[in-house]
C-alpha cells in the first residue's frame, strides 16, 4: 500500500529492475495486478532483527490482461497461472512504514523477468545474468 510505504522507499536485489523507488514500485505492481487480477503474495516470516523482517515469499496469479516489460513486446492474455520461485526478502520498517525491500535470494522464475518468461516472453539474457 502506498500509504504504508516511506517516500524514500527502495526495492533492490537480483531480478529486480534497477532504481525501483516508491513510484516505480507502485507503477510496476499496478501493471502486474492489471494483467494478473488474482495476483497474491504468500508470506512466511523467517525472523526479525531490529527493524528488519526476513520473509519467505511466493507470489503468483493468472495472466488475464496484456502485459510486458519496458522495451519488450506486450504479451496478450494467455490464461496461464504463473508463480515466482520462493524467495527470501528483508523488509526494513521505520516509524510503521516500509523503507526498503531487498531480495536476498531469488529463484530463476522470480521478479518481472521471470513472470514475462512464464507467459511466453523471450528475453536475450537469463534472469541470473540480469542480476
Amino acid at each position: 500500500s502506498a500509504r504504508l510505504t516511506h517516500k524514500d522507499f527502495m526495492f533492490t536485489g537480483p531480478n529486480v529492475p534497477p532504481g525501483l523507488d516508491k513510484k516505480a514500485m507502485m507503477d510496476m505492481m499496478a501493471s502486474i495486478i492489471g494483467a494478473f487480477p488474482d495476483w497474491k503474495f504468500q508470506r512466511e516470516v523467517q525472523g526479525v532483527e531490529g527493524n528488519t523482517v526476513r520473509q519467505r515469499i511466493i507470489a503468483g496469479g493468472t495472466h488475464r490482461g496484456p502485459w510486458g516489460l519496458l522495451g519488450t513486446p506486450v504479451i496478450p492474455p494467455t490464461n496461464k497461472h504463473v508463480s515466482n520461485d520462493p524467495g527470501i526478502v528483508d523488509t526494513v520498517v521505520k516509524d510503521n512504514m516500509v523503507v526498503s525491500v531487498k531480495v536476498v535470494r531469488a529463484g530463476r522464475h522470480s521478479g518481472p523477468a521471470g513472470i514475462y518468461e512464464q507467459i511466453g516472453g523471450k528475453l536475450t539474457t537469463t534472469p541470473a545474468e540480469r542480476g
